[in-house]
Parts: structure tokens; C-alpha cells; sequence
């Protein structure tokens, strides 16, 4: 079946080619070693488990460094002076070890406004910190200052990284070497770097078999620039440009590649597919340190942790650190990665699930960590596709595609298939994912995802409405394209939206339905596209003068439509005010109706090629718990899980008397706003807003899938109503025919 598959895909590619300067805290460096080895040759066979540690505090941001007795995590817990307009920061040293147990805590000493924003351990007793207040300071681990730098003044980041011979700071425009004991040995001015560029924004500072480099970005133009490693020659006394990023990445990291800091500052860090890499920069190449599947990381207690990168302690030490800072409670969370030989997760059997953005989610993580953990014969394992295929453009998308069925044609499908991506209404039909009826039962919260015929190719954990949202007094949550309500003169129906947008936003996201119901005529198409070109606008996909709509733009009445979204109350009252009004979920106006589509959050569906589709659903059902459920409202969206949902309903419509614990878990689903004196007030949720944003949920009835061969066949077609001065009918003649085409060939 999947060489059917491949074979339309195909035939209907070759049809439609011949028709037309603040940051966060950064963490430290450690000593380098003069037999330094980039990477770890044992990483396939590293197995990695969680040690969590619990810091007594509320923590805005913890940096960290590693001494002889193990990791040092800075917690940094700031007020804000309103009056002022300061911030006010204090710190608490924690001295732990690596089986997870905090074993001394130091408050350090700090003047009012001095704000840490870089740090490095020195040797085991001692450690230096670079910020706004000095150019450097030296502690030791009693939390006492042993030497202080001057304070310059500069208002702008800096970084700090231990040497052979001391330490280095970078601090405005320069560069500058210390002994041990912070006495100056030399400096490189920084404005002082290769010909060709402007100007060079340096992020951080590292020596690496003895040499030192600075990494950053280098403007060619005030708004062209790339990322470079540059030598800094002390003795020269400027940079000189050594290597680029894209020069060493060797299929780790085809675009900008290091998510989180590390312990040689920018040489360690998380990779676009989820591997920790390290960079050797006298070799010019990339090795890998750990596999992120080989990783048990625990994730957080309370909350999400929506992508948290993984942080540097050292080439064998890793963590994650979830602050809680929007939950505004007392603790702070370190999930401590270490080596764990105990651990033999080579030994099972792999359940592979693969997708663009899986390394990503959260969700999907988490879930798979406690499935992981739960049993001891079946692994989940992520296999991210951003790593290896394009997803920057419609064409390159539609090439990912091309080749990503060509391999499941070989018999290369993974166990589980993730994210919208593809159309798994469309595979289940041609027997390329599975059934899950049986294997999921008759539970309510799967009825959405049940077709007509009582089949369900797909599970989603929550979701989001989009589509175009109206006021209640002008539309209704049903709306044919043929029976548009009048407007007011002037007045723009769909606001500044491109024509070729609106025609597959009207045919192509329901092609399939209305090709079935029989409604794919020609007159239909000449009625979407005369829509599109009466109330929509002659493309330009460069953006440069596009000048988008807002909410707000209905509530002034400049536009009647916005296509917007909604996931939460939150979204749903924000909307209420922009609109000046209820608002309505029309959806997608089209054929027939509207179709009312919404974004799927975490998006699964079972390989008809997996040996283990029992295991792949009892993975899928951790999706399903009230925990995970109650995860999705933490993430700010719907819950597919009513009872999770209605139990929500219940917290945002009277958090007076919500429990505590109920508070916590649904704080991004809570309204928000500010008062006179603004200070952030809770908003009740009306029953009249409940009832309205319950009725917009039961609309929801399409998965939002974008086929960008459907959406590049309206393009090339209706932009030859602007380019070549077609008329509506000549271009209506061609989309028909070539959306015809594509229903019989996919659909038929």
C-alpha cells in the first residue's frame, strides 16, 4: 500500500511542476584540559537517569558551575521596585552532589543592584562572577567576596570563563585576561575584528587547548550577519575569524545549532535533533557527548516545562531546571542528568515515534518518561525530522513529504507517527496507520476523533480553535460562501488576507469532504475564487509591506472576520474585549458550511508496519490521564479530556473557592488583567463566557492538517489573476481542474 501511496504522490507532484542587549543568566566553564578529547565514544551505550533536587525557595533564574565535590546551583530570587524602577536581586549558594543531595546552603554576599550574569568556578574553594555593578568578583564558597573588580559603568552583557592562567572577562568592548587572583594580564579591544564586517556581537568566551576564542555574531550589514568562532590574539591584540558553525556541523545542526550553555562556553549543547554535542575548534568538526534518548530526565512537579533545554554542567553532567516562577511558589525544581550504569535501556525493545518538533514536546516527553520508568521491557525513543529534512518552505515541504513516504514505501515507518504533518484520516484509509478502536475502547474522550464508520486513526491530547472568529451579531457559526452577511461599505470582510490564502481556506482544507459529497464543481470553485478575489488581496509573500490584522480591528470595525485562535479562557476573554462583543467561531467559510478546524496538540497515530501496536497504545492512553490532561491546560490549551476540561471550567469560573492545588494547576487557563494602579487582578469566568466558549469547543470538528500541494496549486493559480491578468472564470477553469485531479488521484 505504501507504493500506491508513493506512486499518487508522485504522479501528482510531476502534475503541479508542469503547471506552474538583555539575556538570561548563561551557566559556566569549567578548567580545560590540555588533552582534550571533544565528545564521547561511548555515548551509544550512556545511559542516563534523574536525580531531582529540591531547592526551600522561589527562584527567577539558577545558574550553575562544578567544583571537586560536585554541581553549585545559584539561585537568584529578584524584586522589582516599581517606584524605582530597579530590580533587586539576592542569591543563594547550593553546594550539591551528584546523587542528588543538597549538601550546604550559603546566602552570598551582594550590594543592592549588582545582578549576576555569568559565572566560573576558579578552583574548589573559590569561584568568580561577572554582572552590572563590576567588572568581576571573587567568591569564596562561604558566600564572601574575596576581590572585586571596578565597577565601569557599562550597561551590557558580559561573560567569564576559567583559563590556564586564570580567567577571562568580556565585558563592553573588551576582552580582558586575569591571574588567579584577578590581577590583569592583557586585553583585546573587540571593535578590533576582520575585514568584511561591521560589527561583532559577542554571546561568549572560552579556551580550548589553550587557545582562546570568542563566539558570536558578525554583522556583514546592519541587518545581515553570521555566527562565528574567532581567535582572539592578546598579542596581535584583535580577533581574528577562524571557523563557522554550519563548517563543523557534520548533520548535526543545519541551521543555528546550540540550544544551551555549557561549561566551555558555546562548545557544549543541545543540537537541533536532541544529541548534546561538542564542538572541537582546532579540528573544525562535531562530536557527539550523549544521545537524548538515552535520557531519563524526570520532569517537572507542578506545571509544564514547555521545551526546557537541557543545561551544562560538564561533558558527563546535564540538568534541567524548572523555576515555577509564574506559579509564584516557594521551591525550585534541578532535574539532575547523570551517567547511571545500573541502567540498560539498549537492552529494550525500541518504540519509535517520529515526527517534526517531537524532541520538542513536552508532552510527548513526559508521557514518555513515565512509560519509560513504569516498565522494563519497551523503550520510547524520539527520532526528530527538522535534523534531516527541510521544512522551510511550502516546496521544500512538499519534498519532505515525497521522500519521507518513499521511505515508509521501504519499509522504514516508524512505530508512531507525530505532529500534523500528514493527513492520517488519509493513511488509515489506505491502511498505513491503524485502526485504534480496539485497542482504545469506547471512552467518551476519544468520540471527536471517531469517524462516521466508528474507526479512529488518530489521538491528540488537546487542542486549539482556529479559524476566522466574528461577532455574535453579524455572524453565525455557520457560514456557506455563497450566503455571505452584508457589510458596511469600505468595511473589509476577511481583513488583509492574500486571495490564494482565502481560496484554499475555502476548497482545500475540506477538498476531501467536498469532493465526496459531490460538491467539487466548477461553479463552486468560480464561487470560492470570485470571494477570494473580491474581498482578498494580490499576494506578496515576501511580507515586506504586509500589514496585518488584529482582534482589535473588528472591535473598531475596520474588518468583520479575523482569522485568530483560541485555546483557553484567557484567549477567549482577550477576544471578547478586542471585539467589543461575543465573538463566534465561524470557522473556515466554504462549500456547504463552515469547516470549524482546530490545531492538535500532541498528534499521534500508529504505523499499520509496528510489531507492537498493543505497546503503542498503552502509550498512547498515558496521553490520556488526568495528569497528562491537566498537563495540556498548564501548556494553555484544551484538554480532549472533558472531565479534565469541565473540572478547568469550574476553577476559572469561581477561583474564590478553588483549592490551592487546583489554583496551581490551572493558572494559564485563569483571566488575567490589571487595574488602575496596575496590579495584576483574577477575573471570573461568566457563566454566560462558559456556556458561549463550551458551545465554540463542540463546533471544533476538523483537524487542522495544512496540504501544502493543495495550497501551492491555489497559489500558482490565483496569482495568474494578478501576474498574467486572467479573469476569474480562466482561473477558476485551471483550479478546478487541477483539484480535480488531485481528489481522484488521492481520493477517489
Amino acid at each position: 500500500m505504501f507504493k500506491k501511496i508513493i506512486a499518487l504522490f508522485l504522479s501528482v507532484s510531476v502534475m503541479m511542476t508542469a503547471a506552474a542587549c538583555s539575556k538570561e543568566p548563561e551557566e559556566s566553564n569549567n578548567t580545560p584540559s590540555d588533552e582534550f578529547t571533544a565528545g564521547n565514544p561511548d555515548h551509544e551505550t550512556t545511559y542516563y537517569s534523574t536525580k531531582m533536587i529540591t531547592l526551600p525557595q522561589h527562584a527567577d533564574f539558577i545558574l550553575s558551575f562544578v567544583n571537586e565535590t560536585g554541581p553549585v546551583f545559584i539561585a537568584d530570587k529578584s524584586t522589582i521596585n516599581t517606584e524605582e524602577h530597579r530590580t533587586y536581586c539576592e542569591y543563594t549558594l547550593y553546594q550539591c552532589d551528584y546523587e542528588g543531595q543538597v549538601l550546604s546552603d550559603t546566602e552570598l554576599q551582594v550590594s543592592e543592584l549588582y545582578y549576576i550574569e555569568d559565572l566560573c568556578a576558579l578552583d574548589n574553594e573559590r569561584f568568580v562572577t561577572v554582572g552590572k555593578g563590576s567588572d568581576f568578583r571573587i567568591y569564596s564558597n562561604d558566600g564572601s567576596i574575596i576581590r572585586e573588580g571596578e565597577d565601569t559603568g557599562i550597561e551590557c552583557n558580559r561573560a567569564v570563563c576559567k583559563t590556564t592562567e586564570g580567567f577571562m572577562v568580556w565585558i563592553g568592548n573588551k576582552i580582558v585576561k586575569y591571574d588567579n587572583e584577578g590581577k590583569f594580564l592583557d586585553s583585546v579591544d573587540v571593535e578590533l575584528f576582520p575585514e568584511g564586517y561591521s560589527k561583532i556581537g559577542i554571546t561568549g568566551i572560552f579556551e580550548q587547548r589553550g587557545t582562546c576564542y570568542a563566539y558570536g555574531e558578525a554583522f556583514i550589514t546592519e541587518n545581515s550577519s553570521t555566527a562565528g568562532y574567532f581567535r582572539i590574539d592578546f598579542d596581535a591584540g584583535l580577533l581574528e575569524e577562524y571557523v563557522h558553525p554550519y563548517e563543523m556541523a557534520q548533520g548535526f545542526m543545519p541551521d543555528f545549532f546550540l540550544w544551551a550553555v555549557d561549561y566551555h562556553r558555546n562548545t557544549i549543547g543541545e543540537a537541533n535533533r536532541g544529541d548534546i554535542v561538542e564542538l572541537d575548534l582546532e579540528q573544525k568538526k562535531a562530536e557527539i557527548c550523549a544521545d537524548r534518548n538515552n535520557m531519563l530526565i524526570c520532569p517537572p512537579t507542578y506545571g509544564n516545562d514547555d521545551g526546557q533545554p537541557i543545561k551544562v554542567l560538564d561533558k558527563s553532567h546535564f540538568y534541567r531546571d524548572y523555576t515555577y516562577r509564574e506559579f509564584n511558589l516557594d521551591i525550585a525544581e534541578i532535574a539532575l542528568v547523570v551517567p547511571d550504569d545500573s541502567l540498560d535501556l539498549g537492552s529494550r525493545t525500541n518504540i519509535t515515534i517520529q515526527g517534526a518538533g517531537v524532541s520538542t514536546d513536552s508532552l510527548i516527553q513526559n508521557a514518555a518518561y513515565y512509560y519509560n520508568v513504569s516498565q522494563n521491557d519497551y523503550f520510547i525513543t524520539f527520532d526528530e525530522l527538522t535534523a534531516r529534512y527541510g521544512f522551510n518552505s511550502p516546496e521544500s515541504m512538499k519534498t519532505t513529504k515525497l521522500q519521507l513516504i518513499a521511505q515508509y514505501s521501504n519499509g522504514k515507518a516508524p512505530d508512531i507517527f507525530y505532529g500534523d504533518f500528514f493527513d492520517y484520516e488519509y493513511f488509515g484509509e489506505n491502511d498505513m496507520v491503524i485502526d485504534l478502536k480496539p485497542y482504545l475502547g469506547d471512552d467518551e474522550m476519544y468520540d471527536k476523533m471517531t469517524r462516521d464508520e466508528g474507526k479512529i486513526y488518530q489521538v491528540y491530547a488537546g487542542y486549539g480553535l482556529r479559524g476566522y472568529f466574528g461577532r455574535s451579531d453579524l455572524y453565525s457559526s455557520d457560514v456557506d460562501i455563497s450566503s455571505l452577511p452584508d457589510i458596511p461599505d469600505g468595511q473589509q470582510r476577511f481583513g488583509n488576507v492574500f486571495a490564494p490564502d482565502l481560496v484554499y481556506d475555502m476548497i482545500g482544507r475540506d477538498l476531501r469532504s467536498i469532493y465526496r459529497r459531490g460538491e467539487l464543481t466548477y461553479e463552486n470553485v468560480f464561487a470560492a475564487v470570485k470571494t477570494a478575489v473580491d474581498y482578498g488581496y494580490e499576494p506578496d509573500y515576501t511580507y515586506e509591506n504586509y500589514d496585518p490584522t488584529f482582534q482589535e480591528d473588528v472591535g473598531s470595525g475596520k474588518t468583520s472576520l479575523n482569522n485568530s485562535a483560541i485555546s483557553n479562557p484567557q484567549s477567549y476573554y482577550q477576544m471578547s474585549v478586542d471585539f467589543r462583543g461575543d465573538p463566534v467561531y465561524v470557522g473556515y467559510p466554504s462549500i456547504g458550511g463552515s469547516v470549524h478546524s482546530f490545531m492538535p496538540v500532541s498528534l499521534v497515530a500508529v504505523s499499520s508496519s509496528t510489531e507492537h501496536a498493543d505497546v503503542c497504545c498503552d502509550f498512547i492512553r498515558t496521553l490520556m490521564t488526568v495528569d497528562t490532561q491537566r498537563k495540556v491546560c498548564s501548556s494553555g490549551y484544551i484538554p480532549s479530556n472533558d472531565e479534565v476540561l469541565n473540572e478547568m471550567i469550574g476553577v476559572v469560573k469561581d477561583p474564590d473557592n478553588a483549592s490551592d492545588e487546583l489554583m496551581t494547576i490551572y493558572r494559564r487557563q485563569l483571566i488575567y488583567d490589571r487595574n488602575r494602579q496596575g496590579e495584576e487582578q483574577i477575573i471570573p469566568f461568566t457563566s454566560e463566557m462558559a456556556d458561549n466558549y463550551l458551545a465554540m469547543i463542540g463546533e471544533a470538528d476538523t483537524v487542522d492538517i495544512y496540504d501544502w500541494g493543495l495550497w501551492i496549486i491555489a497559489r500558482d493559480e490565483v496569482t495568474a489573476y494578478y501576474t498574467q491578468d486572467k479573469s476569474a472564470e480562466d482561473v477558476a477553469d485551471a483550479l478546478y481542474s487541477r483539484y480535480l485531479v488531485y481528489a481522484q488521484e488521492n481520493y477517489g
